[in-house]
């Protein structure tokens, strides 16, 4: 069965760390933890903290980057309301434990911790044939259990990058970020 302890360092690498882009609608971001999202999210008292208590004000971009990735990513308390809201939110959504193989519960994981996570779990359940109400339930992970896992490895793969290539098509503001998407989902591979 999959293991969150394998899922995590994936999102964490894909996701960076500090980010606030012009143009995302997630706003300030810690480990793809989105502040417009996620309002109340323990961890961001501790970031303000740090932004307070640091050469934050008046800073530009890149030395907010350079001051969070070092200080931010030094603070155990942060670090642990990070791995406990993907265990606890993200990874359950998707009943990561009952995944038989690793690579498909990292991918569903990390392709909706980038675009939601029905988003991915809806398209598994199409290539699965199951009711695609972007719920994980009994026979969802039944029927994907069942499957040829490289398989549907595969058809996950490439439905991300259509759905990348839709959004795009949807919101061409979005086209700056695409490169980024179709890296992440192409370095991710099938592992038995």
């Amino acid at each position: 069965m999959a293991s969150f302890l394998t899922a995590f360092p994936i999102v964490e690498n894909n996701e960076g760390f500090y980010a606030h882009v012009p143009g995302d609608s997630g706003g300030e971001t810690w480990i793809g933890i989105a502040r417009n999202a996620n309002p109340s999210w323990a961890g961001w008292p501790i970031v303000d903290s740090h932004k307070v208590n640091g050469g934050w004000p008046g800073a530009t971009y890149r030395e907010q980057v350079a001051y969070a990735n070092k200080v931010l990513r030094a603070d155990t308390r942060l670090q642990n309301l990070v791995i406990a809201f993907y265990e606890n939110t993200e990874w359950h959504q998707i009943d990561g434990d009952d995944i038989q193989n690793d690579s498909i519960a990292d991918f569903i994981l990390d392709w909706g911790v980038n675009a939601g996570m029905t988003v991915p779990i809806k398209h598994l359940q199409q290539i699965i044939g199951v009711t695609a109400d972007g719920k994980i339930g009994p026979n969802t992970l039944q029927t994907l259990n069942a499957a040829n896992q490289e398989n549907v490895f595969n058809a996950l793969k490439a439905a991300r990058i259509q759905f990348y290539h839709a959004v795009i098509a949807a919101h061409p503001d979005y086209q700056k970020f695409l490169p980024e998407w179709l890296e992440r989902t192409n370095e991710m591979t099938f592992k038995p």
